[in-house]
C-alpha cells in the first residue's frame, strides 16, 4: 500500500481552543488515516492546557506534533489566521517536511514548500451568503472569500464534504472543476444509548419526563434559530404540549425575550453540555429542530439519527443527502412547516416511533463505517502521484 511510504501533514489549528466541529473533523480524519499506515505530522499554532492536541503529544503517540515558536490564535484573530496560513505553516513545513499537506478547513497556504501538494477540505460556502448574516463586502464576508479563493487557486485537490458543497463550489469557482473531488462525507462515530443510560446522564438537569423538543440555542442567522422558535411557538399555539429544551445557550435572559411569556415555564435552557449529555438528550427527545439555512454537512443530523431522533431540517441542506428519504424535510427553512413536523413527531405512537428510530439508527451507522479513510487515501494518492 502506498500509504506505508507517505508522510502527511495536517493543520491542527482547531485542536487547540474551544471544541468545534472542525476539531472533531480533524480528529476523525487522523483516526481514519492512521490505520492505513500513514505517518502524520500535526502542525499547531500553540499549545494550551486541556486542548485536544495534547493527546497526540503523549508518549507513544503515532503522530508527531510541531508547534509554532510564537503562539498564535488563528481561530480568534483574522490577522493571525493569515500569518499562520501564509507564513508560519509554510515555514514549519520547510523545517519538518511532509509529502502531502491536508488543510481540514478551507484555509490554504498559497505557497507551501516546493513539492508538497495541498488537499483543501471545503465544508461550506455559507460565509458568502447574506441570509446567513454575512454582509456583502464586509470583513467576515471578505475573509471567507479569501479563504475559498486560496483553496480554489492553490490546492492540488479540493475535497467537498457533501454534494451541496460541491455544487456550490462549482457554481462560485467553476475554474477549479478538474481539481474538485467527489464528496467525502464526514465520519461520525459514537454509540447508541439505551433510554435508561440516557436518563441517568441528564438527570442533573431535571429534564421533564415524557416527550420534549430539542434545539440548539445558537443565535447566528445561518443556524435558523428564528425559524425554530417561530415553529415551536406555532406548534404550541396549535395545542402542542411538549416543552422545549435548548442547549448551548449563552445568555438565557436574552434568549427568553424571543418567546412569549406564557411559554417561559415550558422552555428549559442549558449551557454547553458534554457530548455524552448531548447524545442522551437526542435519545430522549421527540425530535431535534435543526433549521439551518446553510450547512456543509451537519453533524447534529447524524448524531441525532444515531440515537433514533428524527430531525426537523431543510431540503436545501445536506440533510436531504444524510436522511436519504427516511423522514420528511422542510422544503426550505419555514416556521409553518417546522410546526407541522413537530406536531407529527410528538404525536407518533410508541410503535411507529421505535420503527422510525430503528431506520434512522441503521442509516446513521453508514457514516460511522463509511469509506472516509479510503476515500481520502485515494485523493492523497492522486495529489502525490499526479
Amino acid at each position: 500500500m502506498i500509504a506505508d511510504s507517505i508522510h502527511i501533514g495536517i493543520d491542527a489549528f482547531r485542536l487547540v481552543g474551544p471544541p468545534t466541529s472542525i476539531g472533531t473533523y480533524t480528529e476523525e480524519l487522523i483516526a481514519a488515516l492512521l490505520p492505513l499506515g500513514y505517518q502524520i505530522t500535526l502542525y499547531a499554532p500553540r499549545t494550551e492546557q486541556d486542548a485536544a492536541l495534547n493527546r497526540y503529544q503523549l508518549p507513544g503517540s503515532p503522530c508527531r506534533v510541531v508547534v509554532s515558536e510564537k503562539p498564535l490564535k488563528p481561530e480568534v484573530f483574522p490577522r493571525e489566521l493569515f500569518v499562520w496560513n501564509q507564513r508560519v505553516l509554510p515555514e514549519l513545513m520547510r523545517q519538518h517536511p511532509c509529502q502531502a499537506f491536508i488543510a481540514p478547513y478551507h484555509q490554504t497556504p498559497c505557497f507551501p514548500p516546493d513539492g508538497i501538494p495541498t488537499l483543501a477540505v471545503i465544508h461550506d460556502l455559507c460565509g458568502l451568503r447574506r441570509d446567513c448574516g454575512y454582509r456583502y463586502g464586509g470583513r467576515a464576508w471578505l475573509g471567507h472569500l479569501w479563504n475559498l479563493l486560496s483553496a480554489a487557486f492553490f490546492a492540488k485537490r479540493i475535497v467537498p464534504i457533501s454534494e451541496i458543497t460541491r455544487s456550490d463550489m462549482l457554481r462560485k469557482f467553476p475554474f477549479c472543476h478538474k481539481r474538485l473531488a467527489q464528496p467525502i462525507y464526514n465520519r461520525v462515530t459514537g454509540r447508541t444509548l439505551d433510554a435508561g443510560d440516557a436518563a441517568r446522564h441528564v438527570a442533573p438537569y431535571r429534564i421533564p419526563q415524557g416527550e420534549f423538543v430539542l434545539a440548539f440555542g445558537l443565535l447566528s442567522p445561518r443556524k435558523g434559530l428564528d425559524v425554530a422558535i417561530k415553529g415551536y411557538v406555532g406548534y404550541r399555539n396549535n395545542g402542542g404540549k411538549a416543552p422545549l429544551v435548548m442547549i448551548g445557550v449563552r445568555d438565557e435572559a436574552a434568549m427568553r425575550i424571543r418567546f412569549p411569556i406564557a411559554l417561559h415555564d415550558d422552555i428549559i435552557m442549558l449551557p454547553r453540555v458534554s457530548a455524552c449529555e448531548r447524545d442522551a438528550l437526542y435519545r430522549l427527545a421527540s425530535c431535534l429542530l435543526f433549521c439551518s439555512r446553510c450547512e456543509g454537512f451537519g453533524y447534529p443530523v447524524v448524531e441525532a439519527m444515531r440515537q433514533g431522533c428524527p430531525v426537523v431540517a431543510s431540503k436545501t441542506t445536506p440533510a436531504v443527502e444524510i436522511t436519504c428519504g427516511l423522514i420528511e424535510l422542510m422544503d426550505k427553512p419555514d416556521p409553518h412547516q417546522c410546526a407541522n413536523l413537530i406536531q407529527r413527531y410528538t404525536a407518533l405512537t410508541e410503535k411507529n416511533r421505535q420503527k422510525l428510530a430503528d431506520s434512522l439508527i441503521h442509516r446513521s451507522v453508514e457514516f460511522a463505517n463509511s469509506d472516509f479513510g479510503n476515500a481520502f487515501d485515494r485523493e492523497i494518492r492522486t495529489a502525490v502521484l499526479s
